[in-house]
């Protein structure tokens, strides 16, 4: 069965849970203030107050725009029965088996290293926040953040694990830069295959199509070319 993993409301405010506690925090601390001292709060004092936590929150402000912008129209549909994932882009899907997927890291606060080491570190307003970077052996990478699925327990196996004090994105080649990238390799390999196919029988290229998961795609690709084209000069 597959599942469809995107940037949904409820992902966002997972993400910006602690957060919200701390407004909801200062708000009933004013409240509290105004209501027993009977002082009428100023704006210009309500927003003196929440100085320092606006400071606290800057962090976090970054994390959430940088990874909306790097999941921005991504979804993910996973099969976890039949091990396929595909990476769907603006409506652009590529499609993968588990078994091409070369490495899953996960990057987290380093706070949830206390399960490791138990050494009681304290929660920070970006704790929340973590990513997995998806390398396929196509040579696309794929980043995957908390705004689109729990990176804590993700559907696929994660292969390492990296704790970080603040996680942020490491720079990157942008998606379709990488994605270009990827289908400039392809096209070569199939170029490369092509050549070295070209004196081979039908029946030695049908048998490559046939059994597609023990050869490279360029090479069954490669094999569909070049059938189609003896079946046009027939």
């Amino acid at each position: 069965m597959e599942t469809i993993y995107k940037t949904r409301v409820i992902n966002h405010i997972k993400s910006l849970k602690y957060v919200l506690i701390g407004f909801s925090l200062v708000l009933l601390v004013f409240y509290f203030i105004a209501s027993t001292e009977k002082v009428v709060i100023s704006p210009a004092g309500f927003i003196i107050g929440l100085i320092p936590l606006l400071i606290l929150i800057a962090p976090v402000v970054y994390l959430h725009i940088s990874y909306y912008l790097e999941n921005f129209a991504l979804k993910i549909i996973i099969d976890e029965s039949r091990g396929t994932l595909i990476v769907n882009k603006f409506g652009k899907e590529h499609a993968y088996d588990f078994s091409e997927i070369i490495s899953v890291e996960r990057h987290l606060a380093i706070y949830h290293k206390n399960r490791i080491d138990n050494l009681s570190r304290r929660v920070a307003p970006w704790t929340p926040y973590g990513y997995l970077l998806v390398k396929f052996k196509d040579g696309l990478q794929v980043y995957i953040t908390s705004l689109l699925l729990d990176v804590s327990n993700p559907p696929i196996l994660v292969t390492h694990t990296y704790f970080r004090f603040f996680p942020y994105i490491k720079s990157g080649i942008e998606f379709f830069k990488r994605r270009v990238i990827v289908d400039e390799n392809y096209k070569n390999k199939i170029s490369q295959f092509k050549s070295t196919f070209k004196h081979h029988s039908n029946q030695q290229l049908n048998e490559k199509i046939i059994n597609r998961k023990t050869y490279d795609k360029a090479a069954v690709e490669a094999a569909r070319q070049l059938l189609a084209i003896r079946s046009n000069m027939a």
